[in-house]
């Protein structure tokens, strides 16, 4: 499967690309990386004009690590995995009371990686 990022200026065929949905199952695919020899990459959704997340080793999709694991009333922090879409977290502020305030344009974008 070839990636792509979004400006079609970076492309990658990965020996292999997982889609782990807990934190064992990262460990698993970066242990069984390195078994093989791979490189590992974390790829969010290609939003990157560079090779930052090209990845011709393992990619690791984040996208299934997209639970809420924290609000915090007080401190206003809320906790999500590495692969929660930033077009998923204003649902997030109706349940804290808390207004939403972001200036991304782009609502595909993981809240972590490029």
């Amino acid at each position: 499967m070839t990636w792509q990022n979004w400006a079609g200026t970076e492309r990658a065929d990965p020996a292999r690309v997982v889609s782990p949905s807990s934190t064992q199952e990262v460990c698993d695919a970066v242990r069984a990386a390195v078994r093989d020899g791979l490189g590992v990459k974390a790829v969010g959704a290609g939003h990157s004009f560079s090779g930052a997340a090209v990845a011709p080793g393992v990619q690791l999709l984040p996208d299934r690590l997209d639970a809420v694991h924290e609000v915090d009333r007080v401190s206003g922090l809320v906790r999500v995995g590495a692969g929660m879409p930033l077009h998923r977290l204003p649902p997030c502020s109706p349940s804290t009371g808390w207004p939403w305030r972001s200036s991304v344009t782009s609502t595909g974008r993981p809240s972590a990686g490029r």
